[in-house]
């Protein structure tokens, strides 16, 4: 399992935006947003091989409906999605569905509530995560099904001196096949990877300019697995990230947020080596121009792997900019760094740290306000000291939306 932290949320938007779907209006005021996307996606190396790279086309349908209700000072949002992919092997056919419903309590000026939760039944990507390394020892894709309930309390008023922001967690996720062992190594059952994560964060902010806020905080999360594998110590832990920082925004043309402290990752078993050292979460966009937007975001976190390791200390960097040219066109440019130095390696395996580099670009192109023409491309580049583990991919993807 690897643990994120939440990334900043998205305010500026470009001069220029694509058309918004229509949506469909009840007599009681609920708007129904539906949406469907045909798609086609080539992959030139499905199984993230460092030799005898396999090729795979998957052609596919993604369905899904957004409901919005607001009644006085109460907003939510219901989405469903269906992505179902038919591969040219029959080996990657998939069907994800993914259930979100995401609830804004404000009452009053002070004090707001934010519950989100989400469902999804969805699959992993082949040499990612389990199968890591081993992409194609197995038939099938793995699939599992996953919950994330996020809740944020917030007090204080906007544009206060200070306020004061809490909220209690839960995340767990249970492997639905291969729960008795993989096909190339009986021994890895999916079931050892089924999870509860219980967690909480509190964080203060403090009014240093008109639109500065320096902050403090802490985050708490509680790993348990729920079943033990016999022939490795228990993996469950604790871990505390504890941070100070900035929220800022500038001008109307840049924002962000930083938060930057230490992190102990702490196991119950005495057999695995504890983490302690220093972590961050840092995210901001800025608008050079109007029609133009730059996301930038960076972390670094021990986080859980899902092989073998007590610990993976990951680092990422990320940039992504994106260029409205006019109202129906616009294209998109994204960059990502990652280093993973895993800690813990089982007796007689191979150290197991990696760079990857991503990068990635696309083409918006709406038709017809009702029709979205989409482009993208996608490639990686891994490299690991453990034989097995590198490899280059490239997977290209066109698709049409519909909306009302």
């Amino acid at each position: 399992m690897k643990t994120a932290t939440p990334i900043i949320s998205l305010l500026f938007l470009p001069m220029f935006t694509l058309a918004e779907p229509m949506a469909y209006t009840t007599g009681s005021g609920i708007e129904f947003i539906p949406q469907v996307k045909a798609f086609y996606e080539g992959d030139d190396n499905v199984n993230k091989e460092e030799e005898n790279a396999k090729s795979n086309n998957t052609w596919g349908v993604e369905p899904s409906l957004l409901a919005r209700i607001e009644r006085n000072q109460y907003r939510a949002n219901l989405m469903y999605k269906l992505k179902a992919g038919f591969s040219s092997d029959d080996n990657n056919d998939y069907d994800d569905h993914t259930f979100q419903f995401t609830n804004f309590f404000e009452f009053n000026h002070r004090n707001r509530l934010v519950v989100d939760y989400q469902f999804r039944a969805q699959h992993e990507l082949r040499g990612e995560n389990i199968t890591e390394g081993n992409g194609d020892a197995v038939d099938s894709p793995i699939r599992f099904h996953r919950n994330d309930l996020k809740t944020n309390y917030i007090f204080g008023s906007e544009g206060a001196k200070g306020r004061f922001e809490f909220g209690i967690n839960y995340s767990d996720k249970t492997y639905q096949n291969y729960r008795d062992g993989l096909t190339f190594a009986p021994n890895a059952k999916t079931k050892y990877n089924d999870f509860r994560a219980p967690s909480a964060h509190a964080e203060f902010y403090l009014r240093a300019t008109p639109r500065t806020y320096w902050l403090i905080g802490s985050r708490q999360i509680q790993t348990d697995y729920q079943h033990s594998n016999p022939a490795m110590a228990s993996r469950d832990n604790t871990a505390g990230f504890y941070y100070t920082g900035a929220q800022w925004e500038v001008t109307g043309k840049t924002q962000g947020i930083a938060r930057l402290g230490y992190q102990i990752k702490d196991f119950d078993s005495n057999e695995r080596e504890t983490f302690k050292g220093f972590s961050w979460d840092i995210g901001f966009e800025w608008l050079p121009q109007e029609q133009t937007l730059i996301t930038v975001k960076t972390t670094q976190a021990a986080v859980n792997p899902d092989q073998d390791g007590d610990y993976n200390l990951q680092t990422r960097y990320r940039i992504d900019f994106k260029h409205d040219w006019n109202s129906y066109l616009a294209t998109e440019l994204g960059f990502l760094y990652q280093e993973d130095d895993y800690t813990g390696e089982l007796p007689g395996m191979a150290s197991r740290d990696s760079e990857r580099y991503s990068l990635s670009a696309g083409i918006d192109y709406q038709i017809k306000r009702w029709i979205l023409l989409q482009a993208n491309w996608q490639y990686q580049d891994k490299t690991s000291d453990r034989t097995g583990y590198s490899f280059q991919q490239n997977v290209w993807t066109l698709s049409t939306q519909f909306s009302l």
